[in-house]
């Protein structure tokens, strides 16, 4: 995985917390002084599911699952990305750009969800840089999909607007530069995940 790019508002784009499959996320905090950081765990729905705020103290570490950083007293099956965004500890505080990654484990999108977007168990596990909001785009290229033999990519989208967005993909072989083209609409603050 690359580095993370540090910025005030980073994104884990996928979470999984469910039977056997479980994501651990760290926010690290690269500054001399203390800084707040609010935590949003989100659905595909875009409806947030838990919130936390926690004070870091200087190049402090946040780590944990998300029933650790959220608390155990919720259902988070449905769990699809989470947020983090620093916040000012008072008035006076310097700007500090948070950093962060996640690993997640036994995911996989199986055949019998309807919505063919829901993570359940397996024995995959990714580790993602958490995404720095100012390096998104309205353009990206995903260079290694595949779908053949047992192995899959999976693709997930996260809308941090407030409003719906249509988004379009479109796939290319080695053969046919135009292989197929299709449009999603992705809720705001949603997610979709797809092979």
């Amino acid at each position: 995985t690359e580095s993370s790019a540090p910025d005030t508002v980073i994104v884990f784009p996928l979470a999984s917390e469910s039977s056997g499959s479980s994501t651990e996320i760290a926010v690290v905090n690269p500054a001399p002084v203390n800084a707040r950081v609010g935590l949003t765990l989100y659905g595909p729905d875009g409806r947030a599911i838990a919130t936390n705020d926690l004070l870091m103290s200087p190049y402090g570490m946040i780590r944990g699952s998300i029933t650790a950083i959220f608390g155990s007293g919720q259902d988070y099956s449905n769990a699809s990305h989470v947020v983090a965004r620093y916040m000012p500890p008072n008035i006076f505080s310097q700007v500090v750009n948070l950093v962060g990654f996640e690993v997640v484990r036994g995911f996989v999108r199986t055949s019998l969800d309807a919505a063919l977007e829901r993570v359940s168990t397996r024995t995959d596990w990714g580790s993602l840089a958490g995404i720095a909001l100012s390096t998104t785009g309205n353009s990206m290229t995903f260079s290694h999909a595949t779908r053949d033999a047992g192995w899959f990519s999976l693709i997930g989208l996260v809308n941090l607007a407030e409003a719906p967005q249509t988004v379009t993909l479109s796939y290319a072989t080695a053969t046919n530069a135009n292989a197929g083209t299709r449009s999603i609409s992705i809720p705001g603050n949603g997610s979709i995940r797809m092979t």
